[in-house]
């Protein structure tokens, strides 16, 4: 057994290595290839979980300065961006909304709504996400209010960390998060940001109600497939009797006085969420802001025992991903990319084109994150669809239906959080995303742009 396992690790080393050199075969430029072999080295050794995922985020930056591919500055930028700060404060917020005991209330609740039944606990957990995504522009927000009470609803279902049906019910929340962001200009900070570049930059008039009829209809028909997909992890038939669940919420007696004060926090939180475009604060500072007040004396709902136990080694984690976006915007190898496009697509029709897009961007955010990726590239893809004679929407929604792809966690923060609280392992993950992308390439293809066409996009 333990020789299978070596062997195991060695055939993992072998393929990391070759990948990590493959890129100085490439027709690049130097620095290109450099940057390449090092990112590389790292996204496998995540993928293969070679060595632990933080200690490889800290190691990359330290690489990218003694190779010379840039400066501290920019090789830690991660540690100054909001993505970092957000997790922090995300883990915090979930650990208080666990602690007190209202995450527990809410999902002995919603057990006893839906009969217990693995199905019925998918369909509610669903539909509460879909209810509050329009209205809070911060999808990690939405995963810190969300996460806990499937973890709740996993403990009163007996499923611990590492078990299958666990893994899916937390994989439900990804999805149906993450999924239906796309249907409205508000629900996400990525969506924001395009409107902006598209409104401001190039004049081009983005309304509510015009981007919800190009793309409410694909983003929910897509976040009812995404979901379907966590019975590839093949959860077991899980049933708690509904009486039981209404037993167990009313030996929770009333609302403790930790419940009614996380309870006043957790609107106060929706509430600057929902008024982000009026307020400007980001999502990040509110969250470790609130989650502070957590430790106040006044309201004790979090002790100091509570920070030192949490694991903060995903914020060293995402920290060090996000470097490989802030190295490959300085030393400009995606802009050439999309430079390089142009002339490929000029012949081609708007289908090719969308497709495209959309394909790049799921590889692009290999390196980049998707707002560093909107930040960077939504200018020169307006260009692109402009010169070609399409709608800059149509480069617009393509993308961000490509960012909404990953295959590893620390593509995209808000999966990064999700995947932090161990209940989703890489080997699973990376399975079921595999098959989302499959999946995704078709539901374009068969879906989203025929009802573009329909409306009148292209």
């Amino acid at each position: 057994m333990n020789l299978s396992l070596k062997q195991s690790d060695a055939w993992k080393w072998a393929i990391t290595l070759i990948a990590t050199v493959a890129p100085l075969a490439f027709p690049l430029q130097q620095d290109y290839r450099i940057f390449l072999c090092l990112s590389f080295l790292a996204i496998f050794i995540w993928a293969f979980d070679l060595i632990q995922y933080a200690v490889v985020a800290v190691m990359l930056p330290v690489l990218y300065i003694v190779f010379g591919l840039t400066d501290a500055e920019t090789a830690f930028s991660g540690w100054v961006s909001s993505s970092s700060w957000i997790t922090l404060g995300g883990l915090l917020f979930g650990a208080a909304f666990m602690r007190s005991g209202l995450a527990k209330r809410i999902a002995f609740k919603m057990i006893a709504l839906t009969k217990g039944t693995f199905a019925g606990i998918v369909f509610a957990l669903t539909i509460t996400c879909l209810i509050i995504t329009p209205v809070i522009p911060s999808v990690m927000g939405k995963i810190v209010l969300m996460v806990p009470i499937a973890i709740e609803v996993c403990n009163a279902l007996g499923l611990k960390k590492g078990d299958k049906t666990a893994a899916a019910i937390i994989t439900v929340i990804f999805f149906a998060l993450w999924s239906p962001k796309m249907a409205f200009p508000t629900a996400s900070t990525d969506a924001i940001l395009a409107t902006s570049i598209l409104t401001d930059q190039y004049h081009y008039e983005v309304t509510w109600l015009g981007w919800a009829i190009d793309m409410f209809v694909p983003a929910i028909l897509w976040t009812f497939v995404s979901v379907g997909l966590v019975w590839l992890l093949k959860p077991a038939k899980v049933k708690l009797d509904k009486a039981e669940s209404i037993e167990r919420y009313r030996a929770l007696g009333p609302l403790s006085g930790n419940e009614k004060k996380l309870g006043v926090l957790m609107i106060a939180v929706l509430c600057l969420l929902a008024t982000e475009q009026l307020h400007d604060i980001d999502p990040a500072w509110i969250l470790v802001l609130v989650a502070s007040l957590c430790f106040l004396p006044q309201l004790k709902i979090l002790e100091p025992k509570d920070f030192q136990t949490t694991d903060f080694s995903v914020v060293f984690f995402l920290s060090g991903a996000v470097s490989i976006g802030a190295v490959a915007s300085q030393i400009g190898i995606t802009q050439d990319i999309v430079s390089g496009l142009q002339p490929v697509l000029a012949n081609h029709s708007s289908f090719v084109l969308s497709m495209t897009l959309y394909v790049f961007s799921i590889l692009a955010n290999f390196l980049l994150n998707p707002i560093a990726l909107i930040a960077t590239l939504m200018g020169p893809v307006t260009e692109l669809c402009q010169s070609l004679g399409y709608s800059p929407l149509l480069g617009a929604y393509s993308m961000i239906m490509g960012f909404n792809q990953a295959l590893f966690p620390y593509e995209i923060a808000p999966f990064m959080l999700v995947f932090s609280y161990g209940y989703m392992h890489m080997g699973q993950t990376v399975k079921v995303m595999a098959v989302r992308i499959a999946a995704g390439l078709v539901f374009t293809a068969l879906i989203t742009y025929p009802w573009w066409m329909l409306v009148g996009l292209v």
